[in-house]
């Protein structure tokens, strides 16, 4: 059957501007400006079983992406829940994740704590990329969501699937081991100059 998004169009440019705020940082406008979110992101599209919004910011190396992102963490995700804490009609699921390595963070994120990130959609409402999983172990770019109140203090993945690796084992990885994992890109962007795999001493720039 095919999955459809059920909602304005406006709407959906301005939630996957949100999740791409490191785009609309490039053009000098904050996450919650309507305006430069549509310059960032073109017509959503759907295929059977998911959404696609094209991204106009393509990362030509991940130091960009870096340059681009609050914070680089390892962590895996130990819980999750959805929210539809902007409007009614629309799904954001939100993964609470360890976090076992942080790197080029301004402060506000450490190892040994928590962050909560955010996604579009559900197993309600197609997501417009893979959304993570429990028990999944991810190096993530994350930018701060820019959202009022305690809102604040949750991230977006920079470039929205731009920034989501995996590792291949599941659970937390040990400190030694971290340094030696390879994570692998969730969902590619055709045309951007990412690899698909990296270390998290590589992710950092």
């Amino acid at each position: 059957m095919k999955a459809t998004i059920h909602r304005t169009r406006v709407t959906v440019i301005v939630l996957v501007g949100l999740m791409t705020a490191a785009g609309l940082a490039s053009c000098g406008a904050s996450p919650n400006d309507d305006t430069a979110t549509r310059s960032v992101v073109q017509e959503p599209t759907t295929t059977q079983g998911e959404a696609h919004a094209a991204r106009v910011k393509l990362y030509p190396s991940l130091k960009s992406m870096a340059d681009d992102s609050t914070a680089v963490v390892v962590g895996t995700v130990t819980a999750q829940r959805v929210a539809a804490d902007i409007d009614p009609a629309t799904d954001f699921t939100i993964s609470t994740i360890s976090v076992t390595s942080a790197k080029r963070s301004n402060g506000s994120v450490k190892s040994g704590t928590t962050v909560e990130v955010r996604q579009f959609g559900s197993a309600n409402q197609v997501p417009l990329v893979p959304l993570m999983e429990v028990g999944g172990t991810y190096l993530v770019y994350l930018t701060a969501s820019g959202l009022p109140g305690e809102l604040g203090t949750q991230f977006y993945v920079t470039g929205s699937n731009a920034g989501l690796y995996q590792a291949a084992v599941s659970g937390p990885l040990r400190q030694g081991d971290i340094s030696k994992t390879v994570f692998t890109q969730v969902a590619a962007e055709e045309g951007e100059a990412l690899p698909a795999e990296t270390t998290v001493d590589q992710a950092a720039g």
